[in-house]
């Protein structure tokens, strides 16, 4: 009973994300899916429906919350809205824009208020003691800067349209990224080893 639940389970997550598969080629993903377990901090979680959207429960009592996700036009539109730890503290996103969350807060009345450009990318952020953070952008959309409230700019490298290659934090070098002629990950290599 169980392996049939896990397998429908899977079957409805693969077809979601990749239905030109032929059965077939499905069934064999799945069976593999089921065999094989993946040890993680979310074995034997529990997903349930919990009106008006879905709970996905750890056994270490963490409980994530998503939106029901059925009628959204983005992928960012189903994304998380609420973690809830073991003892009931609670982080919300909530009024969220066009699938993006304009704020962030927890059980311990603190918060975070987010600003998006009309391209949908966070361009600031401040929390609730009035420290600032802004994110800026490059022409090809890539993450280009981010400066922190004591205003220490981390700068991401970029090689063409890969985001991104490199980061810096004011002017020193963390790490550098190579890739192979496919565009793929090849290695990374950190500038300062206590850096990462």
């Amino acid at each position: 009973m169980r392996t049939l639940y896990f397998r429908r389970l899977i079957t409805t997550v693969l077809v979601g994300v990749a239905p030109r598969r032929p059965h077939s080629e499905l069934a064999s993903m799945i069976s593999h899916s089921v065999v094989e377990p993946t040890i993680s901090d979310f074995y034997s979680s529990y997903l349930s429906w919990n009106w008006p959207g879905w709970k996905l429960a750890r056994q270490d009592g963490r409980t994530y919350f998503f939106p029901d996700g059925g009628a959204v036009q983005r992928p960012e539109q189903g994304a998380l809205i609420a973690v809830q730890d073991a003892s009931g503290k609670l982080i919300a996103f909530a009024a969220r824009l066009h699938g993006k969350s304009a704020a962030c807060y927890s059980s311990g009345f603190r918060w975070i208020q987010f600003k998006y450009d009309s391209h949908y990318r966070m361009t600031g952020a401040q929390e609730n003691n009035g420290r600032e953070f802004v994110y800026r952008y490059n022409t090809d959309g890539c993450l280009e800067e981010v400066e922190d409230a004591d205003h220490h700019i981390a700068k991401y490298g970029h090689e063409g349209a890969r985001c991104p290659t490199s980061m810096a934090i004011d002017g020193r070098p963390v790490w550098s990224a190579q890739f192979d002629e496919s565009d793929r990950w090849r290695t990374q290599e950190a500038s300062d080893s206590h850096t990462l």
